[in-house]
């Protein structure tokens, strides 16, 4: 599919059009709301949402992709805790939210969503989240920021936060599977899952 912006907003959210049939998508759903797909859905595959700056740190010899209009307004500040930003997921068919003003309080979070043990982190300082799954083969890892390291509790492994890889440890060389968490608005997030559930008691750490 060669898919485009259609100019329409459903529910406060993109609109999308593909070149082939034109039928209308939904940014959100991932699905084909109108037109002869009526009711396809694309594959949803994991996506970081971070700055420039640490990109580049991270992936020093990246391509980049030179959009055609930018905006000074996308910085970092516009994801700041206070500003009603977070990311979700949906799998098995329920949703959850995790809003970037908890994140800050409790940045290393383990939680469950159905049958998956889930790593939801943010690297306070670019604001940069991600969900990682816990399970590491037939292990079942937890994980808790000590001195500042992202570290599981069985093996006392550190991982980095922003990759979701092993750096020091037993397990040094492993990578955490990363999900397909979605940044979005809490309003908007709410309007597309109304049965969503929102993280909010769990301390930081907790299994």
């Amino acid at each position: 599919m060669t898919l485009g912006v259609s100019g329409m907003l459903w529910e406060a959210n993109l609109v999308m059009v593909d070149q082939e049939t034109g039928s209308l998508w939904s940014q959100m759903m991932g699905q084909a709301m109108r037109g002869p797909l009526t009711g396809t859905k694309l594959e949803n595959i994991p996506a970081r949402m971070t700055d420039w700056q640490t990109w580049k740190e991270k992936y020093p010899h990246t391509t980049v992709l030179i959009m055609s209009r930018t905006s000074a307004r996308y910085d970092r500040s516009f994801l700041g805790p206070d500003r009603g930003i977070g990311i979700g997921l949906v799998a098995g068919g329920q949703a959850r939210y995790w809003s970037y003003s908890r994140l800050n309080d409790n940045p290393v979070i383990n939680d469950q969503l159905g049958e998956l043990r889930l790593l939801v982190v943010i690297e306070r300082q670019s604001l940069t989240p991600a969900i990682y799954s816990r399970q590491l083969g037939d292990r079942e890892l937890s994980f808790a920021l000590v001195d500042g390291q992202l570290t599981d509790v069985e093996t006392n492994s550190v991982w980095d936060l922003l990759t979701g890889v092993a750096i020091e440890g037993d397990l040094k060389g492993q990578t955490l599977a990363q999900l397909p968490g979605f940044t979005s608005d809490a309003a908007v997030w709410s309007l597309y899952f109304p049965a969503t559930t929102w993280w909010a008691e769990t301390p930081a750490g907790a299994p």
